[in-house]
């Protein structure tokens, strides 16, 4: 831990925002500050092959590092605080979910609720391009799709073939 102190130029104090605000300096410097977030996203694809193959503490360090990147480019001014913040409430849905059986990689997938949609909409396909169609159950925000609003639908829900796939 001293020698990374050391080569980091840090005292006893290291913090994820000052490990941001350096990230910062060094992309824009060396890669310029119009490269999309997208970019370090696509690099960090990369290095975690690298660390499945090698896990050193280099290729965390890597991922880290690319994470922060795309981070500060995807929310400009926001803080590394904000992002520690949403992390632990993603911890606290993650702990309410039910999760599948390891696959042979050990990944544990959580389970997925069915959605269920209107005939009408199933069969437009109006759905397959609709963010909250994805993200969410069947709203109101989707329902409001239905070429039939207004009228006497009496379609029985369906299950989103967007979702059996």
């Amino acid at each position: 831990m001293e020698t990374y102190k050391k080569i980091a130029g840090m005292g006893s104090k290291v913090t994820l925002e000052n490990v941001m605000i350096a990230v910062a300096k060094f992309s824009d410097k060396t890669f310029g500050k119009d490269r999309p977030y997208t970019a370090p996203l696509h690099h960090l694809k990369k290095e975690v092959e690298e660390c499945i193959e090698n896990p050193t503490m280099e290729e965390f360090a890597d991922q880290l590092l690319l994470l922060m990147d795309a981070y500060r480019k995807a929310h400009p001014g926001e803080s590394s605080e904000k992002l520690l913040l949403a992390s632990m409430a993603k911890i606290k849905v993650c702990e309410g979910r039910e999760w599948q059986a390891p696959d042979q990689n050990g990944v544990c997938e959580h389970v997925r609720e069915p959605r269920f949609i209107c005939d009408h909409v199933a069969r437009q396909g109006c759905l397959k391009d609709c963010f909250h169609a994805k993200t969410h159950n069947y709203n109101k925000h989707c329902k409001s799709l239905c070429p039939m609003i207004g009228k006497d639908c009496e379609c029985q829900p369906t299950p989103d073939p967007l979702m059996l796939k």
